[in-house]
């Protein structure tokens, strides 16, 4: 009788099979749930911190020559643009480009050169200056690139046989998140006739801006369109005030 009443009480205390089964799913898709809010929430809080602390750079090449560039940068965000670089993109045959390669190289200011150097606090705007270097490996086997000045690479670009390169300068930073931005630096893409007997080695800052060149976007579509702002109405006001304070300041 005692082992018959033990029986019957393990069988009430335990739970049907079906009912466990359940219980498992239910478990299941509880974890599923909040895996996905917790997902989602992470995603709101990175688009709210982006939001107060993103960086709108916008600036223009005020003089450059066979070996420096200087740059006007404006930062109009309200978050810091650190790790300016600038990288000179250019235009040869299909045969040259695992020959040439471009590069970012530190923008410098008041002295201060490499990371330190490359720094833009929010509503400031500052003058840096930059040597631009194109990467040349000797073939296309080595594995070390040779980071050239701009001169030095178009001269063997020139000894190479190519007819005409065409470039611009755009500036790379990094915001607060850590996601990377351009700014393009010379609205229209310089040319040079590198065979040319009046080939001088390198165009001036009026060339840069001559308005009968390609637009730089037009030239390298696909390298510009990448991680650029997609400046919104609210960025847009908050240039127009701040360069209204400039104006004001002047």
């Amino acid at each position: 009788m005692l082992d018959y009443l033990l029986a019957i009480s393990l069988q009430l205390s335990s739970p049907p099979k079906w009912l466990t089964g359940w219980a498992e799913v239910i478990l299941s898709s509880f974890s599923v749930i909040i895996s996905y809010l917790l997902y989602r929430l992470y995603g709101q809080q990175k688009e709210l911190l982006a939001a107060d602390h993103k960086a709108i750079v916008s600036g223009k090449l005020q003089d450059s020559d066979t070996i420096e560039s200087e740059i006007s940068l404006s930062n109009y965000g309200n978050g810091i643009a650190k790790d300016l670089k600038l990288i000179t993109y250019f235009t040869v045959p299909e045969d040259y480009k695992q020959k040439y390669s471009e590069v970012g190289v530190y923008l410098n200011q008041d002295g201060l050169e490499g990371v330190e150097g490359s720094v833009l606090q929010p509503g400031e705007k500052e003058e840096f200056s930059c040597k631009p270097k194109i990467g040349v490996r000797e073939t296309e086997d080595s594995e070390t690139w040779d980071m050239k000045w701009l001169l030095e690479a178009f001269n063997e670009m020139k000894q190479d046989g190519i007819k005409e390169v065409k470039f611009c300068f755009v500036v790379e930073y990094q915001e607060f998140t850590g996601e990377s931005q351009t700014v393009i630096i010379t609205p229209f893409a310089a040319t040079i006739d590198l065979q040319n007997d009046r080939y001088s080695g390198y165009p001036t800052g009026m060339e840069f801006m001559a308005t009968d060149e390609q637009e730089a976007k037009n030239v390298f579509p696909e390298a510009l369109s990448a991680h650029r702002h997609e400046i919104t109405i609210r960025d847009q006001i908050r240039i127009w005030i701040h360069r209204l304070k400039e104006m004001i300041n002047i």
